[in-house]
C-alpha cells in the first residue's frame, strides 16, 4: 500500500477512535462542571474554544470553498443551529439531572437512529454489515445499562435529564436525516 493511500486510511481510523472518545469526554466534562458553569455558558464557551483552536487550520479551506458555503448557507445554518448548538445545549441541561454514563449511552444511539430514520423516511436500505453494527450497538448499550444483570432493565427509571438527552438526540437525528434527504 502506498503512503498516498495509507495516510487517509490512518486518519480515518484515528477519527473513528477519537470521535466517540470526545463524545464521552464531553459528557464527563459536562457532568463535572454543571454545578459551576450554567449549561448555556458551557455550550457557548465550548464553541468559542473550539473555534479558536480550529480556525487557523480550517480558515484556508473555508476561504477556498466560500462559494459553495455561500450557496448552502441556509442548510449550514440549520445544521449548525440544531445539530450542533441546540444539541450541546440540551446535553448540558441534561447533565444537571442525569449521569455522564446515561448521556453517553443515549448519545450512542445517534448512528442507530439515523440509520433507522433514513430507512423509514427515505427508503435507505441498511446493508447486512450495518444491521450487524446496529445490533451489536444495541446489545452493548443494554449490557452497560444492565451492568450484566438483565433484571436491572425492568427496574429502570428515567431521570429528567435522560428525557432531555433523548430530545437532544431526536432533534439532532431529525435535522441530519432532513439534511440528507435534501441533499439527494
Amino acid at each position: 500500500m502506498s503512503s498516498e493511500t495509507s495516510k487517509p486510511l490512518w486518519l480515518a481510523y484515528t477519527g473513528l477512535v477519537l470521535t466517540p472518545l470526545f463524545w464521552a469526554g464531553n459528557a464527563v466534562v459536562a457532568k463535572s462542571v454543571v454545578g459551576e458553569i450554567p449549561p448555556l455558558s458551557m455550550s457557548f464557551w465550548r464553541w468559542v474554544i473550539a473555534l479558536t483552536i480550529l480556525l487557523p487550520f480550517g480558515l484556508p479551506g473555508v476561504w477556498r470553498q466560500r462559494q459553495v458555503i455561500r450557496q448552502h448557507r441556509l442548510s449550514i445554518l440549520a445544521l449548525s443551529t440544531f445539530s450542533v448548538a441546540a444539541f450541546n445545549s440540551l446535553l448540558y441541561f441534561a447533565a444537571v439531572t442525569t449521569t455522564a454514563t446515561n448521556i453517553a449511552l443515549i448519545n450512542a444511539t445517534i448512528p442507530i437512529m439515523v440509520a433507522l430514520l433514513a430507512w423509514v423516511l427515505l427508503g435507505d436500505r441498511t446493508r447486512p454489515i450495518q444491521a450487524l453494527g446496529i445490533t451489536l450497538a444495541i446489545l452493548g448499550i443494554l449490557a452497560v445499562v444492565a451492568r450484566g444483570d438483565l433484571s436491572v432493565l425492568t427496574g429502570l427509571r428515567a431521570q429528567p435529564g435522560d428525557l432531555i438527552m433523548v430530545l437532544a438526540v431526536s432533534e439532532s437525528v431529525n435535522v441530519d436525516v432532513a439534511f440528507k434527504s435534501s441533499a439527494l
